[in-house]
């Protein structure tokens, strides 16, 4: 069932099923209920999640108490917490569940042991979540110059 839902993820796009298998006992259901904050920005992120059903908004804190909500996650498979595969592990949002979600967790550390023991698995996955952060990015980019 993991395997399955991995797959379904932008993160794990081409990830050969021997990879999936290593992956997928990492996996852990967490449901949060509607209102919920599954992180907060600032903090050290611990999680790196992928969402099974429901809705989490990301927002982020600017300077003078102004906070924008820059994505919605809504579609099964989608990453968020990304900031557990990249040094300094600092969390850039918060995460606030919309509706009762259920999402797929992963530790920071076991996902990087298994990276470290599978460096092409690790290198796929770096290269996927590149592409996540460029797309988000450029949405975030238009985002801001809407508002201007």
């Amino acid at each position: 069932m993991a395997e399955l839902q991995l797959k379904q993820s932008e993160l794990f796009k081409k990830v050969v099923p021997e990879g999936l298998k290593i992956l997928a006992p990492l996996a852990r259901q967490e449901t949060y209920a509607p209102g919920s904050i599954i992180f907060s920005q600032n903090t050290m992120a611990e999680k790196l999640f992928l969402l099974d059903h429901g809705v989490v908004a990301l927002k982020t804190s600017l300077a003078g108490g102004l906070e924008i909500t820059y994505e919605m996650i809504t579609k099964k498979g989608d990453p968020f917490g990304w900031s557990a595969l990249v040094e300094p592990f600092q969390l850039t949002a918060t995460a606030i569940c919309l509706e009762k979600s259920q999402v797929i967790a992963f530790q920071q550390k076991e996902l990087d042991r298994i990276f470290q023991q599978h460096p092409d698995l690790g290198f796929l996955v770096m290269k996927n979540l590149c592409v996540l952060i460029a797309r988000r990015l450029q949405r975030t980019r238009q985002l801001l110059a809407g508002q201007v």
